[in-house]
């Protein structure tokens, strides 16, 4: 409600997938396409996310942003190795210990640097050199604001899938 006092948030797998909300200036297609590459690319799920919330207004600490002073209470069923609320679903009510510059350290780093959408690196660029805002950090007086906890972990998954195959006789 537009009312509410408070935003009670539910974050599971796939929530970065499903949960777009591109930076101002980069549409829709642009960062689709770059989310695409850097899933072929092989890269770790960390390296991903810091690319993620660095071009995304509600990832990275942007939703406790468009709260508006409101508390942000995430309840969170993880898919990532460590179970960090940062980084489930690119941690859109988490502070965020990326920078801009590390975003583009990653692109450097697989080689994916050139074929980048002139907007995204634009953007990327603005951010390092401190024109563009960054995403939510650690000690700013907006962290305050988010409370959230691992409601089930990628351990406790990997657990039920094991027992459930044992239950069916399978081997794993």
């Amino acid at each position: 409600r537009a009312d509410a006092e408070q935003l009670i948030v539910l974050v599971s797998g796939g929530a970065s997938a499903l949960w777009c909300a591109p930076a101002s200036g980069i549409s829709l297609p642009e960062k689709r396409a770059l989310t695409e590459t850097l899933l072929r690319s092989g890269m770790a799920i960390g390296a991903l996310n810091t690319v993620r919330k660095h071009l995304s207004a509600i990832k990275g600490g942007g939703l406790v942003r468009a709260a508006a002073g409101r508390r942000v209470h995430v309840y969170a069923v993880s898919d990532v190795p460590g179970d960090s609320l940062s980084e489930i679903g690119s941690g859109p009510a988490s502070p965020d210990p990326t920078r801009f510059r590390d975003a583009l350290d990653v692109l450097r780093a697989h080689g994916l640097e050139r074929g980048l959408a002139p907007s995204v690196r634009a953007h990327l660029e603005r951010g390092a050199a401190g024109e563009i805002a960054e995403s939510l950090k650690p000690g700013d007086a907006l962290a305050a604001l988010c409370a959230g906890r691992v409601v089930a972990s990628l351990d406790d998954a990997l657990a039920a899938v094991l027992r459930a195959a044992k239950t069916h006789g399978l081997r794993a």
